[in-house]
Protein backbone atom coordinates (compact mmCIF):
# COMPACT_ATOMS: atom_id res chain seq x y z
CA UNK A 1 0.00 0.00 0.00
CA UNK A 2 1.55 3.64 -0.91
CA UNK A 3 2.41 5.64 1.93
CA UNK A 4 2.08 9.20 3.02
CA UNK A 5 3.56 10.98 5.90
CA UNK A 6 1.49 12.46 8.47
CA UNK A 7 0.70 15.94 8.95
CA UNK A 8 -0.30 17.11 12.41
CA UNK A 9 -2.86 19.78 11.71
CA UNK A 10 -2.90 22.85 14.08
CA UNK A 11 -6.55 24.25 12.77
CA UNK A 12 -9.84 22.50 11.77
CA UNK A 13 -10.97 22.33 8.48
CA UNK A 14 -14.88 22.41 8.90
CA UNK A 15 -16.53 19.42 7.42
CA UNK A 16 -20.03 20.90 7.89
CA UNK A 17 -19.32 23.61 5.19
CA UNK A 18 -17.93 21.56 2.66
CA UNK A 19 -20.11 18.75 3.01
CA UNK A 20 -17.62 16.59 4.16
CA UNK A 21 -17.82 14.41 7.59
CA UNK A 22 -14.61 13.20 9.58
CA UNK A 23 -14.64 9.48 9.48
CA UNK A 24 -12.88 7.99 12.49
CA UNK A 25 -10.57 4.71 12.16
CA UNK A 26 -9.30 4.92 15.93
CA UNK A 27 -7.47 6.47 18.51
CA UNK A 28 -3.42 6.62 19.25
CA UNK A 29 -1.63 7.98 21.83
CA UNK A 30 -0.21 11.34 20.01
CA UNK A 31 3.18 10.10 20.21
CA UNK A 32 3.29 6.94 19.06
CA UNK A 33 1.25 7.90 15.86
CA UNK A 34 3.57 6.06 13.01
CA UNK A 35 5.51 8.49 10.47
CA UNK A 36 3.65 7.12 7.43
CA UNK A 37 0.27 6.58 7.14
CA UNK A 38 -2.16 5.30 4.38
CA UNK A 39 -2.30 7.02 1.37
CA UNK A 40 -6.03 6.62 0.56
CA UNK A 41 -8.74 5.90 3.50
CA UNK A 42 -11.99 4.40 3.19
CA UNK A 43 -13.33 7.19 0.36
CA UNK A 44 -10.38 6.33 -2.13
CA UNK A 45 -10.28 10.92 -2.94
CA UNK A 46 -9.48 11.46 0.39
CA UNK A 47 -5.75 10.63 2.37
CA UNK A 48 -5.80 9.09 5.76
CA UNK A 49 -4.11 11.85 8.36
CA UNK A 50 -3.47 12.26 12.48
CA UNK A 51 -5.78 14.97 14.15
CA UNK A 52 -4.19 15.73 17.38
CA UNK A 53 -5.86 16.85 20.86
CA UNK A 54 -3.83 17.02 23.50
CA UNK A 55 -1.74 13.48 24.56
CA UNK A 56 -4.22 11.92 21.94
CA UNK A 57 -4.47 11.55 17.91
CA UNK A 58 -7.69 10.56 16.45
CA UNK A 59 -7.04 8.95 12.86
CA UNK A 60 -9.30 9.73 10.34
CA UNK A 61 -9.91 10.86 6.95
CA UNK A 62 -12.95 12.62 4.85
CA UNK A 63 -15.82 11.38 3.73
CA UNK A 64 -18.71 13.23 1.79
CA UNK A 65 -21.82 13.25 3.82
CA UNK A 66 -24.00 12.85 0.95
CA UNK A 67 -23.00 9.05 1.06
CA UNK A 68 -22.34 8.69 4.67
CA UNK A 69 -25.13 10.36 6.58
CA UNK A 70 -27.85 8.60 8.03
CA UNK A 71 -30.47 8.16 5.28
CA UNK A 72 -28.15 7.51 2.29
CA UNK A 73 -26.11 5.43 4.49
CA UNK A 74 -29.64 2.79 4.79
CA UNK A 75 -29.57 3.18 1.33
CA UNK A 76 -26.11 2.52 0.24
CA UNK A 77 -26.00 -0.28 3.23
CA UNK A 78 -28.22 -2.70 1.12
CA UNK A 79 -25.39 -2.33 -1.76
CA UNK A 80 -23.24 -5.53 -0.89
CA UNK A 81 -20.62 -4.47 -3.42
CA UNK A 82 -20.50 -1.14 -1.75
CA UNK A 83 -20.26 -2.29 2.03
CA UNK A 84 -17.59 -5.40 1.28
CA UNK A 85 -15.48 -3.01 -0.21
CA UNK A 86 -15.54 -0.21 2.33
CA UNK A 87 -15.54 -3.06 5.13
CA UNK A 88 -12.07 -4.64 3.72
CA UNK A 89 -10.66 -0.77 3.26
CA UNK A 90 -11.64 0.25 7.12
CA UNK A 91 -10.25 -3.34 8.28
CA UNK A 92 -7.08 -2.88 6.09
CA UNK A 93 -6.46 0.32 7.86
CA UNK A 94 -7.50 -0.45 11.17
CA UNK A 95 -5.46 -3.56 11.12
CA UNK A 96 -2.36 -1.82 9.88
CA UNK A 97 -2.43 0.83 12.08
CA UNK A 98 -2.45 -1.48 15.31
CA UNK A 99 0.00 -3.50 13.87
CA UNK A 100 2.56 -0.34 14.40
CA UNK A 101 1.23 0.88 17.60
CA UNK A 102 -1.20 0.53 20.28
CA UNK A 103 -4.38 1.96 19.38
CA UNK A 104 -8.19 1.43 19.90
CA UNK A 105 -10.08 1.04 16.84
CA UNK A 106 -13.39 2.13 16.38
CA UNK A 107 -16.30 0.30 14.60
CA UNK A 108 -16.98 0.39 11.01
CA UNK A 109 -18.85 4.00 9.86
CA UNK A 110 -17.51 6.04 13.15
CA UNK A 111 -18.35 9.21 12.06
CA UNK A 112 -18.09 13.19 12.78
CA UNK A 113 -19.62 16.07 11.19
CA UNK A 114 -16.43 17.67 11.15
CA UNK A 115 -12.98 17.65 12.86
CA UNK A 116 -13.86 19.99 15.83
CA UNK A 117 -16.72 17.16 16.97
CA UNK A 118 -13.66 14.73 16.72
CA UNK A 119 -11.63 16.79 18.94
CA UNK A 120 -14.41 17.48 21.48
CA UNK A 121 -14.69 13.64 21.97
CA UNK A 122 -11.23 13.41 22.51
CA UNK A 123 -11.47 15.82 25.48
CA UNK A 124 -14.52 14.87 26.81
CA UNK A 125 -13.56 10.87 27.12
CA UNK A 126 -9.52 11.30 26.93
CA UNK A 127 -10.06 9.45 30.42
CA UNK A 128 -11.77 6.53 28.71
CA UNK A 129 -9.47 6.19 25.73
CA UNK A 130 -6.02 6.69 28.07
CA UNK A 131 -7.45 3.93 30.44
CA UNK A 132 -8.34 1.93 27.03
CA UNK A 133 -4.87 2.63 25.60
CA UNK A 134 -3.27 1.08 28.63
CA UNK A 135 -5.21 -1.84 28.82
CA UNK A 136 -4.80 -2.77 25.21
CA UNK A 137 -0.59 -2.48 25.00
CA UNK A 138 1.33 -5.13 23.43
CA UNK A 139 -2.74 -7.30 23.01
CA UNK A 140 -4.51 -8.22 20.11
CA UNK A 141 -7.43 -9.88 20.52
CA UNK A 142 -7.92 -13.83 19.59
CA UNK A 143 -11.59 -14.99 18.16
CA UNK A 144 -12.63 -18.84 19.15
CA UNK A 145 -15.72 -20.47 17.64
CA UNK A 146 -16.47 -23.84 19.15
CA UNK A 147 -19.17 -25.97 16.67
CA UNK A 148 -20.47 -29.44 17.36
CA UNK A 149 -21.33 -32.17 14.95
CA UNK A 150 -24.97 -33.44 17.28
CA UNK A 151 -24.73 -36.54 15.76
CA UNK A 152 -21.37 -37.65 16.42
CA UNK A 153 -22.07 -36.10 19.97
CA UNK A 154 -24.97 -37.89 20.36
CA UNK A 155 -23.33 -40.98 18.92
CA UNK A 156 -20.36 -40.63 21.80
CA UNK A 157 -22.40 -40.18 24.63
CA UNK A 158 -24.40 -42.64 24.27
CA UNK A 159 -21.31 -45.11 23.94
CA UNK A 160 -20.06 -43.91 26.93
CA UNK A 161 -22.64 -43.02 29.36
CA UNK A 162 -24.54 -45.40 31.58
CA UNK A 163 -27.65 -44.56 31.79
CA UNK A 164 -28.15 -44.27 27.73
CA UNK A 165 -26.58 -47.77 27.43
CA UNK A 166 -29.07 -49.71 30.51
CA UNK A 167 -31.63 -47.96 28.17
CA UNK A 168 -30.54 -48.96 24.76
CA UNK A 169 -30.24 -52.74 26.89
CA UNK A 170 -33.72 -52.43 28.26
CA UNK A 171 -34.97 -51.53 24.74
CA UNK A 172 -33.63 -54.39 22.76
CA UNK A 173 -35.17 -56.48 25.54
CA UNK A 174 -38.08 -55.46 24.97
CA UNK A 175 -41.27 -56.68 22.62
CA UNK A 176 -41.86 -54.68 19.92
CA UNK A 177 -45.51 -53.29 20.41
CA UNK A 178 -43.80 -51.96 23.89
CA UNK A 179 -40.56 -50.52 22.40
CA UNK A 180 -42.36 -46.95 20.94
CA UNK A 181 -42.45 -45.09 24.72
CA UNK A 182 -38.62 -46.95 25.36
CA UNK A 183 -37.63 -45.32 21.86
CA UNK A 184 -39.47 -41.86 22.93
CA UNK A 185 -37.23 -42.17 26.46
CA UNK A 186 -34.14 -43.24 25.04
CA UNK A 187 -34.12 -40.19 21.74
CA UNK A 188 -35.05 -37.78 25.36
CA UNK A 189 -32.02 -39.10 27.48
CA UNK A 190 -29.99 -38.71 24.31
CA UNK A 191 -30.87 -35.28 23.74
CA UNK A 192 -30.46 -34.23 27.25
CA UNK A 193 -27.22 -35.92 27.14
CA UNK A 194 -25.68 -33.99 24.41
CA UNK A 195 -27.11 -30.23 25.42
CA UNK A 196 -25.37 -31.03 28.95
CA UNK A 197 -22.18 -32.18 26.94
CA UNK A 198 -22.42 -29.18 24.82
CA UNK A 199 -23.22 -26.56 27.87
CA UNK A 200 -19.98 -28.37 29.41
CA UNK A 201 -17.78 -28.20 26.86
CA UNK A 202 -18.41 -23.91 26.08
CA UNK A 203 -18.21 -23.67 29.50
CA UNK A 204 -14.73 -25.21 30.00
CA UNK A 205 -13.76 -24.01 26.75
CA UNK A 206 -14.10 -20.33 27.54
CA UNK A 207 -13.11 -20.80 31.36
CA UNK A 208 -9.71 -22.14 30.21
CA UNK A 209 -9.18 -20.40 27.30
CA UNK A 210 -10.11 -17.25 29.12
CA UNK A 211 -7.75 -17.86 31.80
CA UNK A 212 -4.74 -17.59 29.43
CA UNK A 213 -6.02 -13.91 28.03
CA UNK A 214 -6.28 -10.43 29.63
CA UNK A 215 -10.16 -10.29 29.69
CA UNK A 216 -12.67 -12.59 28.00
CA UNK A 217 -16.47 -11.81 26.26
CA UNK A 218 -18.77 -14.01 24.46
CA UNK A 219 -20.27 -12.30 21.16
CA UNK A 220 -23.77 -14.08 21.67
CA UNK A 221 -25.13 -11.84 19.85
CA UNK A 222 -22.86 -11.39 16.70
CA UNK A 223 -22.50 -15.03 16.36
CA UNK A 224 -21.69 -15.99 12.55
CA UNK A 225 -23.05 -19.82 11.60
CA UNK A 226 -21.33 -22.54 11.43
CA UNK A 227 -19.23 -22.81 7.97
CA UNK A 228 -19.98 -26.73 7.93
CA UNK A 229 -23.66 -27.15 7.77
CA UNK A 230 -23.42 -30.41 9.72
CA UNK A 231 -22.20 -28.60 12.69
CA UNK A 232 -23.75 -26.15 15.08
CA UNK A 233 -22.53 -23.42 16.71
CA UNK A 234 -21.83 -24.10 20.75
CA UNK A 235 -19.67 -21.01 21.43
CA UNK A 236 -18.22 -17.55 20.23
CA UNK A 237 -15.69 -15.78 22.13
CA UNK A 238 -13.02 -13.13 21.68
CA UNK A 239 -9.97 -13.23 24.00
CA UNK A 240 -7.90 -10.51 24.88
CA UNK A 241 -4.32 -11.94 24.77
CA UNK A 242 -0.53 -10.30 25.71
CA UNK A 243 1.90 -11.25 23.53
CA UNK A 244 3.62 -12.48 25.87
CA UNK A 245 1.05 -15.20 26.57
CA UNK A 246 0.13 -16.33 23.06
CA UNK A 247 1.77 -19.61 23.56
CA UNK A 248 0.38 -20.12 26.79
CA UNK A 249 -2.82 -19.64 24.99
CA UNK A 250 -2.64 -21.56 21.96
CA UNK A 251 -0.93 -24.68 23.98
CA UNK A 252 -4.74 -24.71 26.21
CA UNK A 253 -6.25 -24.51 22.88
CA UNK A 254 -4.77 -27.60 21.35
CA UNK A 255 -5.64 -29.60 25.28
CA UNK A 256 -9.18 -28.25 24.32
CA UNK A 257 -8.81 -29.53 20.24
CA UNK A 258 -7.49 -33.01 21.98
CA UNK A 259 -9.86 -33.87 24.43
CA UNK A 260 -12.85 -32.37 22.07
CA UNK A 261 -12.70 -33.26 18.48
CA UNK A 262 -13.06 -37.04 19.15
CA UNK A 263 -16.55 -36.04 20.46
CA UNK A 264 -17.89 -33.82 17.99
CA UNK A 265 -16.65 -30.24 18.80
CA UNK A 266 -14.65 -28.43 16.60
CA UNK A 267 -12.71 -25.07 17.31
CA UNK A 268 -12.05 -22.20 14.99
CA UNK A 269 -9.33 -19.69 16.23
CA UNK A 270 -8.90 -16.42 14.66
CA UNK A 271 -6.88 -14.05 14.65
CA UNK A 272 -4.91 -11.35 15.44
CA UNK A 273 -7.24 -8.97 15.31
CA UNK A 274 -7.30 -5.36 16.80
CA UNK A 275 -9.83 -5.50 20.05
CA UNK A 276 -12.77 -4.38 18.64
CA UNK A 277 -14.85 -6.71 20.99
CA UNK A 278 -12.70 -5.00 24.32
CA UNK A 279 -13.98 -1.62 23.12
CA UNK A 280 -17.03 -0.16 24.75
CA UNK A 281 -18.78 3.38 24.23
CA UNK A 282 -16.71 5.68 26.13
CA UNK A 283 -19.30 7.27 28.26
CA UNK A 284 -19.29 3.54 29.92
Amino acid sequence: MAQTRVTHTTGQRHGDERNLGCYVYGIMWAEAVPALLATTGIDPASPVYALPKGDLAAIVSDVPLSEYEREPLKQRLSDMAWVEARVRAHAAIVGALCRSATMVPMRFCTIFRSEGRVCEMLIEHRGYFAEALTRFAGKHEWGVKLTVDRERLAQAVGDCRDAIRDLKTELAAQPPGAAYLGRKRLERAVADAVTEAIDECAGRSHERLGACAEEAVVLDGEAPLATDPRHELALNAAYLVSQTRLAEFRSELDRLCEEYTRLGFRYEPTGPWPPYSFVGAPDE
